[in-house]
């Protein structure tokens, strides 16, 4: 029974089971890494990387967790993953916000002083008079973008962004359809490991290089 496994008896069980998903999930580098080898200049084409940098090594992770068994830990790595789509989903079809998208981590950081002020105003003096003077200075100049939603970059909510978002982006590129298509196969194993309840010590994974795509399951 699957539910009284060890990690060691865990692994090569679902592995075997799934074991076309598995494999096109760790031939992923090969297929992203030429990509993001391509140099951009554009503000657009560089935050898109980025989040295509983030989703795919976050999908190492996913891969780790699905073989372990992880189902619960994998579809939080999965949720995030989509977000991540959808944003850059939505910024290809309104370029215009990227600015928005960028700048609001201006509003994050002002957030985030102010909670810190509320709840341990000695930490909050410990940032020092120089650097918060410049936060309040950027929060100054883009703060009227963010009025109406402080919570997010955008106004839109995620529900409505994400359907008209990926109806209007086009898909049909190769390594598109094989970062999506294997990306929702291991989300769909790791939910159906939800109730695994495993027994040993946690897996170590290797860390990810800054450039580049790598990860592999030990």
């Amino acid at each position: 029974m699957a539910d009284q496994m060890t990690f060691e008896q865990f692994r090569p069980y679902i592995q075997q089971k799934f074991a076309a998903v598995f494999a096109a999930g760790f031939a992923l580098p090969s297929q992203v890494n030429p990509v993001l080898d391509v140099p951009v200049g554009e503000p657009l084409h560089k935050v898109v990387r980025f989040m295509a940098k983030i989703v795919a090594n976050d999908f190492g992770g996913l891969l780790i967790l699905a073989l372990y068994g992880c189902g619960v830990s994998g579809a939080k790595v999965a949720r995030s993953m989509f977000e991540a789509s959808v944003n850059a989903a939505y910024l290809v079809k309104h370029p215009e916000c990227v600015d928005d998208y960028i700048d609001f981590h201006v509003v994050a950081k002002k957030k985030f002083y102010e909670h810190l002020l509320k709840y341990d105003a000695a930490a909050a003096k410990a940032i020092g008079a120089e650097k918060i003077a410049a936060m309040e200075t950027e929060y100054a100049q883009v703060s009227h973008r963010f009025k109406k939603h402080r919570n997010s970059w955008t106004g839109v909510s995620l529900s409505w962004v994400w359907l008209p978002s990926f109806r209007a982006y086009d898909c049909s590129r190769r390594s598109s359809q094989f970062v999506e298509s294997t990306k929702w196969k291991v989300a769909k194993t790791c939910a159906a490991m939800w109730p695994h309840e495993y027994v040993g010590k946690v897996s170590r994974v290797r860390r990810v290089p800054v450039k580049g795509v790598h990860f592999s399951a030990y």
